[in-house]
């Protein structure tokens, strides 16, 4: 009989924190993607001391979305511009930072107030423009209409927008 209040405590947390374990765990998966597949083709091209703690960062600012609801997930696009712009291959790469990325996108569009879901709309797309730009080799059209792993920017707008949607700002 003592085994019911730490079942029912368990089960308490993962209905509240289940966002925050999913991020988690992909954060670590995109960690051990990057450490395991030093060196193959496509690979982020810098060292793993920069790699590790940016995909921790992109992490951590999804994570701050309960005392930020703005600033956690437009931090994840400003910091994803930024680390693209030193390795344009880290956020291609890890394909475990893809369903984070666009979970970002969608809670900036499911914000409340509908000025701060358009400039949450507006954050995405300049920061997955900017990460299209810094892909060796391609444009930011291509991103839209290619069947590749630069198509994913595209798919997160796409994610911002439904989010916009729920929130009554598209009619």
């Amino acid at each position: 009989m003592k085994y019911v209040r730490p079942v029912s405590q368990v089960r308490d947390l993962a209905r509240r924190d289940w966002f925050d374990v999913l991020v988690v765990v992909l954060a670590a998966l995109a960690m051990l993607e990057v450490v395991l597949g030093r060196g193959s083709p496509g690979a982020p091209r810098t060292t793993l001391w920069f790699c590790i703690p940016a995909i921790a960062l992109l992490a951590l600012s999804v994570l701050a979305r309960r005392r930020f609801p703005f600033g956690g997930p437009a931090a994840y696009w400003l910091l994803a511009g930024g680390i693209s712009a030193v390795d344009p291959l880290l956020l291609l790469y890890t394909e475990a930072l893809f369903p984070i990325g666009m979970a970002a996108a969608f809670l900036l569009g499911n914000l409340r107030d509908v000025r701060r879901a358009a400039l949450g709309l507006a954050v995405v797309v300049v920061g997955a423009l900017t990460i299209v730009f810094h892909i060796p080799g391609h444009s930011a059209a291509s991103a839209c209409t290619a069947r590749s792993r630069t198509a994913k920017p595209a798919t997160q707008l796409i994610a911002n927008s439904s989010g916009m949607m729920t929130s009554g700002l598209a009619g």
